[in-house]
């Protein structure tokens, strides 16, 4: 190439090129998978990055309350690891920086902090507990006579306990696997929710804190799932766990991962530092204080009173209701009360089951035994139904005269509403019965009224149903063994 005119007048000049490096640039940086535990000194994993020279060295600086832990060179992309001459301490504010080789700051991670689930123990005040007396007068031998429609046939015993299939992920105790699995339904069913997939994985190794390995009851209000956990030592007692879906989700689809509560588990179990998505995740995860939860699953909502309601069995066949701030946890009110058979005057057992539909009615469920049979039309394990309000400070049920015979399994699961369709969902493992709420009430139930939904058979055996809930028109299982939220399609 030709110099310029005003060059070649000049032969003897230099003429000098500088070449200006531009700033490293990383892009879709992902500091997830350094490894920090408390008590360890040891701090290794990979930063993963894209961009400029990624295969470079870089020089990493670890920070740990605003001063240097340790500085060392790596490679993004490549495995690191490097001992500490202290150990890491508990809930420390951590930080790790990149340094190009001329000091200037590639970029920064978000503060690690310790993996630990939120508990939100509840501030003590004095709670004065209620006595509103009965709310139902049962009477099984009125007229002697009760309205029967018979209920199509789920092909499960209701006397005989199925054996529980369990999957893959709890089998082997790999918490941090993503298979999914589904539950279809089977011919038998009548209208059913066609099939139920994985959505999100529930944490399953259960820990001083909380029994993650017995949820049961579940409900989802504003986007926030919460489940009851009844604890392995002490019998009606457990701990409330709220899951804020929103941004759990939010998070998943970043991760595309369905398990994400389960690998954050295992970092909290371990003790491990998180930061970024992964303690977003777990700042939205609460727990409760350890709380009277009876056995977890007569658990509603209440739109009327705006608080979560936790019916839970007492000593001398006492119910006690407790109305519990979602927000917090904290106990709003102690109710207690008891059902009584008006023939001879006892007080009856209260069943563990409860569902609230959008306008206040309340509804409750119960299964005839042989000891209620007598001068009756009544057989085992016929579908009683409980409904009614609550009003001036005092719980009012009526017993409805149409019985559906028989129960659709061995275990009553859990009783919800779908307050879309005004039809309540009765839940076994491996089977529910869909049934109109209203007809029921007013004794103007017909058999076709009836839906059904099968998943199981008697010697394939099932996964166990804890509960079911609804949330922006779809609906969810609560599975177990492992735990699992699972979504619907129709």
């Amino acid at each position: 190439m030709r110099a310029p005119d005003e060059v070649s007048s000049f032969p003897n000049m230099k003429i000098t090129y500088i070449k200006l490096e531009r700033q490293p640039v990383f892009t879709n940086l992902n500091y997830d998978d350094i490894e920090i535990l408390a008590g360890k000194k040891l701090i290794k994993g990979t930063i993963h990055a894209e961009g400029y020279h990624t295969s470079s060295p870089v020089k990493m600086v670890v920070y740990i309350h605003g001063n240097v832990l340790i500085t060392r060179n790596i490679r993004v992309n490549t495995k690191f690891q490097f001992a500490l001459q202290n150990n890491i301490p508990d809930n420390a504010s951590i930080r790790v920086k990149l340094f190009d080789r001329h000091g200037n700051v590639l970029s920064e991670s978000g503060e690690y902090k310790q993996a630990n689930w939120q508990v939100t123990n509840e501030i003590p005040k004095r709670i004065d507990t209620e006595q509103i007396g009965t709310a139902l007068r049962r009477n099984l031998t009125n007229n002697g006579q009760f309205r029967v429609i018979n209920a199509p046939n789920t092909g499960l015993s209701f006397m005989h306990e199925m054996h529980y299939n369990t999957t893959l992920q709890m089998e082997m105790h790999k918490t941090d696997v993503s298979e999914s699995s589904s539950l279809t339904a089977l011919g038998r069913s009548i209208n059913p929710i066609k099939k139920f997939t994985t959505d999100l994985m529930i944490p399953t190794i259960s820990t001083e804190l909380v029994n993650w390995a017995a949820p049961q009851g579940s409900v989802i209000h504003n986007g926030i799932l919460y489940v009851v956990y009844e604890d392995s030592r002490h019998k009606d007692f457990g701990r409330i766990v709220s899951f804020d879906l929103g941004k759990i989700c939010g998070v998943q689809e970043f991760h595309n991962e369905k398990n994400i509560l389960r690998i954050l588990e295992k970092k909290v179990n371990r003790k491990a530092y998180v930061q970024g998505d992964e303690l977003r995740v777990i700042k939205s995860v609460k727990v409760s204080s350890f709380m009277n939860t009876g056995h977890g699953q007569a658990f509603s909502y209440n739109t009327k009173t705006h608080s979560l309601w936790l019916i839970s069995l007492m000593n001398n066949k006492k119910q006690m209701l407790t109305q519990i701030n979602p927000s917090d946890f904290s106990v709003i009110k102690k109710s207690e009360f008891y059902f009584l058979d008006s023939v001879n005057n006892n007080r009856i057992h209260g069943e563990r089951n409860l569902a609230i539909q959008k306008n206040g009615d309340i509804n409750m469920i119960s299964v005839v035994n042989s000891a209620e049979t007598n001068d009756t039309n009544l057989k085992v394990g016929d579908v009683l139904l409980y409904h009614g309000r609550f009003s001036g400070g005092k719980l009012h049920l009526n017993l409805s005269r149409t019985v559906i015979r028989s129960k659709p399994g061995y275990y009553t699961q859990f009783l919800s509403m779908d307050n879309n369709s005004g039809r309540l969902f009765y839940l076994t493992d491996g089977a529910y019965l869909s049934i109109p709420a209203q007809k029921w009430a007013t004794n103007t139930l017909l058999y076709n009224d009836i839906n059904m939904g099968v998943y199981a058979t008697e010697a394939g055996g099932t996964r166990e149903f804890e509960s079911q809930v609804w949330w922006k028109g779809r609906t969810f299982i609560l599975t177990n063994r492992g735990a699992e939220l699972m979504v619907g399609t129709k």
